[in-house]
């Protein structure tokens, strides 16, 4: 596990090849396996593929989402916060699993949060709902966005220990 996090990056440049559907299966069971609190699984997902409702889901955002033009696959991560108080907990959990599980594929993917962002004129949640139908009953906490990367990032990411704490705060686990 603690390779594939090292290797996990936000990558934003995808090849116009598409995954293959057992790659997106694959992706979309580890989702479906994530955790949640009191095992509710309050979310749901939508996988666009349709090009054209992929590049107007790029202008969800006034910033953050322009790159999304030129995916291939979006993953939209919907939540029901009448079904748990912790829909937004769960709902992040599965985004991560969506990037582990496109990881282990050697597929790249980016976490491009929606909730409490902004479109040009109308916030971003409101935007995705409005393009992709979404009941007004469910949330829209982000998209997780998935292709062949065009350029596979090769730098690991390095282990802040100093960030680890024993007893009380300040006092350094690793010493």
């Amino acid at each position: 596990m603690k390779e594939i996090l090292k290797k996990r990056h936000s990558e934003r440049k995808y090849t116009t090849e598409k995954v293959s559907k057992e790659n997106i299966d694959y992706i979309l069971e580890c989702m479906l396996l994530s955790p949640s609190g009191k095992n509710k699984n309050p979310w749901e997902f939508i996988l666009v593929n349709d090009l054209k409702l992929i590049k107007t889901l790029a202008d969800s955002k006034k910033a953050g989402a322009k790159f999304l033009k030129d995916t291939q696959h979006v993953i939209v991560v919907v939540g029901d916060e009448s079904a748990s108080d912790t829909w937004i907990e769960d709902a992040s959990i599965t985004l991560m699993v969506g990037h582990l599980a496109a990881t282990t594929l050697e597929l790249g993917s980016c976490w491009i949060q929606t909730r409490n962002r902004e479109a040009e004129n109308e916030d971003s949640e409101t935007y995705v709902k409005r393009v992709l139908s979404i009941p007004n009953r469910l949330r829209v906490l982000g998209m997780l966005s998935i292709g062949h990367p065009v350029q596979v990032t090769e730098k690991e990411k390095s282990v802040n220990k100093g960030k680890v704490f024993l007893n009380h705060y300040g006092k350094a686990f690793y010493g």
